[in-house]
């Protein structure tokens, strides 16, 4: 069967963007993509039946606010990419209390301390606060008041992955 190719103009560039295409570039669930388009932030219309969005308003009003650039939830998969390896060196604070098996408070308290505070290397990724894994362990050697829970690291890694990936 021969394939038909048509002869002409070259394609032209995309005008519109579906809802959910907009949505996917920032990494919002379908309530936030109607939401930011119903407060009119930028122009879009009903195209065969499928409300699109207009490409070059999405991108003025995208280069032109702060508020989902610093918000971790509206991300975009490129960022989430570059977070990996640093996320990957570090601790949240949930898994640097189960670690010692502690409360989240006792770590928020580890970490606010004048005594403990200064062994550990906070970071923020994509707006959450971090520790480092290496500062995390010289907080183990530096102090005798907490100890590493008695189970296997590197598999606490692997569920905590897990389970920030089904949080997303």
């Amino acid at each position: 069967m021969a394939v038909i190719q048509r002869v002409g103009s070259p394609a032209k560039p995309r005008k519109w963007m579906s809802v959910h295409e907009m949505g996917d570039m920032l990494g919002l669930k379908k309530t936030d993509r109607y939401w930011l388009v119903h407060k009119n932030y930028f122009r879009t219309e009903t195209l065969l039946g499928k409300m699109r969005v207009e490409i070059a308003s999405f991108e003025k009003w995208y280069a032109n606010q702060d508020w989902y650039h610093s918000q971790s939830r509206y991300r975009t998969q490129e960022d989430r990419k570059k977070d990996a390896a640093a996320e990957a060196a570090s601790l949240s604070m949930p898994e640097m209390a189960r670690l010692l098996d502690v409360p989240r408070s006792t770590v928020y308290g580890i970490l606010s301390s004048k005594k403990y505070a200064p062994l550990l290397d906070v970071i923020v990724i994509a707006g959450r606060r971090r520790v480092t894994k290496e500062s995390f362990e010289r907080f183990l050697q530096a102090q005798d008041t907490y100890e590493l829970f008695n189970f296997e690291y590197e598999e606490l890694e692997l569920k905590e992955k897990r389970e920030y990936e089904n949080y997303k």
